[in-house]
């Protein structure tokens, strides 16, 4: 992971690490605090890749499934307007983080794919 974070360093626009670190801190949290809570044999993978001018994180997680309705939720994300909402919010931190992210279960794995374009000038979200 090392070596990927530094071949990222020169790419990723001055000021977004700290929004690429709070969105992926976000997505791992919630595997680890709700997916996998009570298990002993639960596990949270990250695997990240460097393609085509854009950084993809994977990150997996055995844990409750993802209610069917995620990525739809995640899609009409608000902009945290509401501090006072008690869920959601992370939802819409994540996609002021990312550029794009898919959310799905399959094979009783939950899978989280986030999405940042390297070396632009401004993210469009």
């Amino acid at each position: 992971m090392t070596d990927l974070l530094i071949a990222a360093a020169n790419e990723v626009v001055a000021g977004d690490w700290i929004l690429l670190e709070i969105g992926l801190a976000e997505v791992v949290n919630n595997a680890i605090e709700y997916a996998c809570a009570g298990m002993a044999d639960g596990y949270v993978t990250l695997r990240a890749l460097i393609d085509d001018g854009t950084l993809t994180v994977d990150i997996e997680d055995n844990g409750t499934p993802l209610p069917a309705d995620t990525q739809s939720k995640f899609d009409n994300a608000g902009d945290m307007s509401d501090v006072m909402a008690l869920s959601g919010r992370g939802y819409s931190l994540v996609r002021q983080c990312f550029s794009d992210a898919w959310f799905r279960h399959e094979a009783g794995i939950n899978r989280v794919t986030l999405s940042y374009p390297l070396n632009q000038d401004a993210m469009a979200f």
